[in-house]
């Protein structure tokens, strides 16, 4: 009976670790570890978007609740804005959600909004993260071009 239990115990534990360890990243968002946090230059437009939110995400249309997201339309891929990131899926993506602290005000208008963006790009985590790649936005400037 006392092997049966430790048995159980070490089942148990093992289960609880590897439960409790964190959630493999991306195979594609490996890439972004090659910018090791440094900040990079985006320039777009910026449009926000509705997705579906919680309880599931878009399983049960008629129940979940909706969520809205700025999300930086690139003029290019980001393998032209971070050359670390050519010939990886992360490279390839052309949208990329925003984290911002608070809109600034010039964006808080209706339509695209032309922006030059400077942060530091993570990947997806969660079911609120709607693109596979998000910007930690440091600073907000109007594009040259209109």
């Amino acid at each position: 009976m006392a092997f049966y239990w430790k048995t159980l115990t070490v089942i148990f534990t093992a289960a609880f670790f590897a439960a409790s360890a964190p959630a493999a990243v991306d195979a594609g968002d490996d890439a972004l570890v090659l910018l090791n946090g440094s900040t990079v230059r985006l320039v777009g437009h910026i449009e926000t978007r509705t997705f579906f939110g919680p309880p599931g995400y878009g399983e049960n249309p008629t129940s979940d609740t909706r969520e809205t997201a700025p999300i930086l339309f690139l003029e290019n891929t980001l393998a032209d804005a971070a050359p670390q990131l050519a010939g990886t899926r992360s490279g390839d993506e052309i949208t990329v959600q925003l984290i911002l602290n608070e809109m600034p005000q010039a964006l808080q208008q209706n339509g695209p909004h032309c922006v030059a963006l400077s942060g530091v790009l993570v990947p997806r985590l969660m079911g609120h993260h709607h693109t596979a790649v998000l910007l930690e936005v440091q600073k907000v400037q109007p594009c040259a071009k209109q």
